[in-house]
């Protein structure tokens, strides 16, 4: 039995009664059961399933709290696209807590169309400044890195020439560009930007042999003096 002042019966569209409490001030529910049609003045609230979920569709139900969450992550992506830069807004900086390698310097080139591209993906992608920035912080750390493993490995090819290592390699780019400058000027940059010392010892090899071999042009052995002098014609006597 349930106490009229406590409870009301409330019928469902399948034909069932169900007992409700009275919670209302005027003694009825406060909001209507599960498929009740809404009273009269009130909002028209989402029919629920067998479990008190919304049902939105006819496949698509969620509790309360995925409601919630939902709406919430639409209302943050529609204020991040709100403040996202313009591709031309980012700029071109590392963050506070980016510290370069001492003894190193960066600089960007605006002139580089990939900067531009860079520009596009972060605004397409709703980066905001300092997420743009990070991005940049990783290509010149990458960058940095690099360059300074080149240059370890070109001071440890020189350290291997010994103490006349910079004429060394002056001498053997000299002798490259005088031999065939056409062939010759592209290998000799190589060798400037980061020489091998098996390189310029190979190459000294060659330049050694071709300096021999034309001392030796001027040689010929039929031009050497006889061993004994030549004998006069008898008539000549």
């Amino acid at each position: 039995m349930h106490s009229p002042e406590k409870t009301v019966m409330v019928k469902q569209p399948d034909g069932t009664v169900v007992a409700r409490p009275r919670t209302g001030a005027d003694g009825v529910p406060d909001q209507p059961a599960p498929g009740e049609a809404p009273r009269p003045g009130e909002p028209q609230l989402q029919p629920r399933d067998s479990s008190g979920r919304i049902q939105l569709t006819k496949d698509i139900a969620v509790t309360e709290q995925e409601l919630h969450d939902l709406l919430a992550h639409k209302a943050q992506t529609d204020s991040q696209k709100l403040t996202t830069p313009k591709p031309n807004e980012y700029q071109l900086k590392f963050n506070d807590d980016f510290v370069l390698p001492q003894g190193t310097e960066w600089r960007w080139d605006e002139a580089n169309p990939l900067l531009a591209q860079v520009r596009e993906f972060a605004s397409a992608n709703n980066m905001n400044q300092a997420t743009f920035s990070r991005l940049l912080q990783m290509h010149a750390a990458s960058r940095i890195g690099e360059d300074m493993a080149i240059a370890e490995a070109k001071a440890r090819e020189v350290q291997a020439l010994g103490d006349a290592a910079n004429q060394r390699v002056d001498a053997v780019k000299t002798w490259l560009k005088a031999m065939a400058p056409e062939h010759f000027a592209g290998l000799a940059r190589v060798l400037e930007a980061c020489p091998t010392a098996a390189t310029i010892k190979g190459l000294e090899v060659l330049m050694a042999r071709h300096v021999s071999q034309g001392a030796g042009s001027f040689r010929g052995g039929n031009r050497e003096a006889p061993d004994h002098p030549a004998k006069l014609p008898d008539s000549e006597v």
